[in-house]
């Protein structure tokens, strides 16, 4: 029912709503900044960039960047946020 009701709001105030739940990356070098606080401090990340998985890369052209992302994301998946001690600073 309820996804009925937000299909019926309009497109400015989806693109609102969009906006607030995933943050945008506006270009490469947002996205390589953003994935090493990531890489550094998952916690301190998170607060300024929100969860991984909610990151919008529509913007972002760089496919290694893109990849880097994905095999971050992937790790977020799959360990818990206590054990992710896995670090890629190599990658970034």
């Amino acid at each position: 029912m309820s996804i009925m009701l937000i299909s019926k709001l309009p497109i400015e105030l989806l693109t609102i709503i969009d906006n607030y739940l995933y943050y945008k990356f506006r270009d490469n070098y947002e996205l390589r900044i953003a994935l090493n606080l990531w890489n550094i401090d998952i916690l301190e990340s998170e607060k300024k960039y929100g969860n991984i998985l909610t990151w919008n890369l529509i913007d972002v052209n760089d496919n290694d960047l893109y990849y880097i992302y994905l095999y971050l994301s992937t790790l977020y998946k799959i360990f818990p946020k206590h054990k992710l001690y896995y670090r890629t600073n190599h990658l970034i």
